[in-house]
């Protein structure tokens, strides 16, 4: 095995390594932390920056769309909503997206892939991710309505019940009773213990 080469301080085209990131890309390969010469922070893998295949967060690619006119492109707000909370620390939401791990896939920094793979957009809908704590990139994506978005949280809130902590959809999986049973179960006043174990059509026993 090769001795690690120590990236901090190096400097790849719009990217200044900060240090190791202490995680491995789907490749096993060290990933970077890094900064952009536009302030966004981006967790880049050694190969991407050495090869020049990652230049910047997003921005050159950004600036480039913008020369080729997508800045006029329905979608395109969406896109760059969604690379600056994921990479701009100074973004008002950034705690919850980039703060917390969830970044954009590399294939869609370039905002024409995006505009590509999420070309129908049904009127009243925003982009949503269906799992809450998975990246942007095509699987797992889609448009949905404010309803299907809160739905969607709501479906990864956290129960703890006999020592354990799972998601709303693990316990429906795990029970057999429906998530929107739970969560009405629930909002009516019953105990975790309650929503969990009675029986769909049995009453609640009064404590």
């Amino acid at each position: 095995m090769s001795a690690k080469i120590d990236l901090t301080g190096k400097v790849f085209n719009r990217l200044t390594v900060l240090g190791d990131f202490g995680d491995r890309d789907n490749q096993n390969k060290i990933k970077w932390k890094c900064q952009c010469i536009c302030g966004a922070i981006k967790y880049i893998s050694g190969p991407q920056l050495k090869s020049g295949k990652t230049k910047s967060c997003g921005c050159l690619q950004t600036e480039n769309r913008i020369k080729h006119g997508q800045w006029k492109h329905p979608l395109y707000n969406i896109w760059k909503g969604m690379v600056d909370r994921c990479t701009k620390e100074n973004t008002h939401n950034y705690k919850d997206y980039g703060g917390r791990g969830i970044t954009v896939c590399d294939r869609w920094l370039d905002v024409n892939n995006f505009i590509e793979d999420m070309s129908t957009r049904p009127e009243g809908t925003s982009i949503d991710r269906i799992d809450n704590n998975g990246n942007y990139e095509p699987s797992n994506c889609k448009w949905s309505t404010d309803k299907e978005q809160s739905n969607n949280r709501r479906s990864s809130r956290y129960l703890e019940y006999n020592g354990e902590s799972k998601t709303l959809v693990d316990w429906s999986r795990d029970t057999g009773i429906k998530q929107t049973t739970i969560g009405e179960r629930l909002r009516r006043g019953w105990t975790i213990e309650q929503a969990l174990e009675t029986p769909v059509g049995t009453k609640r026993k009064c404590q």
